[in-house]
């Protein structure tokens, strides 16, 4: 926790020292580091006390080698919380005694192992990405109910909620005089969270699967996974609503990360099934030629409209986000949506340029896909999405990701100019392509090669980049002109970790000291 926070107190610190404003070349997340070398020691010393405090322990440690961008001890580790959450068996209810009546343990113990069992789910899911080979917990074998709400288990209320399955409670609680209703209204933010994981999951492996699949017709697995995401988003109750007022609210709760990511989240799936009609939106480009050439254009039509749509609404949420809690936004998901985003945005775009109908096209549907909006309004979504990443990345490794939204802005400006897409977005030159970070050829080079299909800015391929480096193989594809070193916190020496423990724990340092190196053989 420590080493996680210690880049939001250097950050403050750097940002008073400057009168004139941050210091764009100051980098605060690789301050803390000494404190996460300790609870790396700790864990690994840990022996047979691999008890629940050690598995979050691990889980923290996973998150903060994502930020300062050790992609190859993040896989690592991620393995490591996988058959933790086995051992402690966190796939199943500590016992059947959900009520508390005679159980030996507190409500709020049982609700803390059911949200660390959730979270090793969540980590797994962002690794496997719809890669069986990469999958360690699949959410079907989870017999655990959601998370309940922060009051609940603030207070340590025993309580029941619902499963996976909207309206669906544990098997061995039909007897008790439970009413569904009110096991849904326990329902904490973050289950809603956790079903648009699971869904997306299941989207991203069908996207990688799409041998024989016809998604325009109504039988199709494209229209079941449609249906599950419209009831997910149908199900979540007002008081979580993209309102003005709930925002104000859960902003005094301190809530507003996962209230946007919630909603962003579901957004970006809907753009994760809607972009197998979008040319060069789904890894390897051939994957979905066949859909493109053969689909009716009215699917094509929806697809474009639908994948614009959500990037739309992605990046006013973004930006709303950044004007009301900029802290807010210093998370991992968010540096991923804001990539996303902007590439979806101009992707879309450009490919809808090419099956726009010109002044006699044979193709039915409006020329602009939204008519509202105007090259001004998109050029300034993509301002703002680089914006954010400036800022994110003074918190964590985010280089390779600013490098795609800046590019993308590039190539729209680009598109713009030559008058590949003008106001009507009609094609009136060839289109290229939207540069792909990164991205896999589009032969492997052998069979089963998983760079291949995966988004290169995944923990997994950059992991492999980072390895490959490493042993003095061929790495992929570098973005032209970043940085892929570990930045220092400042433009001077990194510093020493004993000097950051000092920092962060001020005259006690001393006395904290002398008593771990005895305890620890520091």
């Amino acid at each position: 926790m420590c080493a996680l926070a210690a880049p939001f107190y250097y950050g403050r610190i750097a940002g008073a020292a400057d009168e004139g404003g941050p210091n764009r070349a100051i980098h605060f997340f690789d301050a803390g580091r000494g404190w996460a070398a300790i609870a790396m020691k700790a864990v690994s010393l840990a022996g047979g006390n691999q008890g629940i405090e050690t598995l979050i322990t691990q889980i923290l440690l996973h998150d903060y080698y994502l930020r300062v961008g050790d992609y190859a001890q993040a896989f690592l580790v991620s393995g490591l919380v996988a058959r933790h959450f086995q051992l402690l068996q966190l796939s199943l209810e500590y016992d059947t005694d959900i009520t508390c009546r005679t159980s030996r343990i507190k409500a709020s113990e049982k609700e803390t192992r059911r949200r660390v069992a959730w979270a090793c789910y969540v980590l797994d899911a962002l690794i496997e990405c719809g890669i069986d080979q990469l999958r360690f917990i699949s959410a079907s074998n989870i017999q655990v109910q959601l998370p309940c709400s922060e009051e609940l288990f603030a207070r340590s209320i025993p309580t029941v909620t619902e499963t996976l399955s909207v309206g669906q409670i544990l098997p061995f609680l039909n007897e008790e005089p439970l009413q569904i209703d009110a096991a849904a209204a326990n329902l904490d933010l973050r289950a809603y969270y956790i079903r648009a994981v699971v869904i997306r999951s299941k989207i991203l492996r069908y996207v990688k699967h799409l041998q024989g699949e016809i998604p325009w017709e109504y039988t199709s697995q494209f229209a079941q996974l449609r249906s599950e995401l419209q009831i997910l988003e149908n199900s979540i109750p007002e008081q979580y609503a993209m309102t003005p007022e709930n925002t104000c609210l859960l902003k005094m709760a301190g809530r507003l990360n996962l209230y946007f990511g919630l909603h962003i989240l579901l957004a970006q799936t809907y753009n994760d099934l809607y972009r197998v009609g979008v040319s060069r939106l789904v890894f390897p480009q051939t994957a979905t030629k066949w859909i493109r050439d053969n689909a009716p254009a009215e699917f094509l039509h929806r697809c474009h409209h639908m994948c614009l749509t959500k990037a739309v609404d992605i990046a006013s949420w973004l930006q709303e986000l950044w004007r009301t809690d900029k802290e807010s936004l210093v998370d991992l998901p968010y540096a991923v949506h804001v990539q996303i985003c902007s590439s979806v945005l101009v992707t879309s775009l450009l490919s809808w340029a090419k099956l726009a109908p010109g002044p006699s096209g044979d193709r039915p549907g409006a020329a602009s896909l939204l008519p509202h909006l105007s090259l001004d309004d998109y050029r300034s979504m993509l301002q703002s999405n680089i914006q954010i990443l400036a800022y994110l990345k003074r918190y964590f490794k985010a280089e390779l990701f600013y490098e795609s939204v800046t590019q993308a802005l590039k190539q729209f400006t680009h598109a713009t100019a030559n008058g590949a897409i003008g106001l009507n977005f009609t094609a009136h030159a060839a289109v290229a392509a939207v540069p792909q970070i990164s991205q896999a050829s589009e032969a492997p080079a052998q069979p089963g090669c998983l760079e291949y299909i995966l988004n290169p800015l995944g923990t997994y391929p950059m992991a492999r980049s980072q390895i490959m480096e490493l042993h003095g193989a061929t790495p992929g594809p570098v973005v032209p002109g970043a940085d892929n070193t570990v930045l220092a916190p400042t433009t001077s020496e990194p510093l020493s970790w004993e000097t950051e423990l000092q920092l962060m724990m001020g005259s006690g340092y001393p006395t904290f000291m002398d008593e771990f190196s005895t305890q620890w053989d520091v």
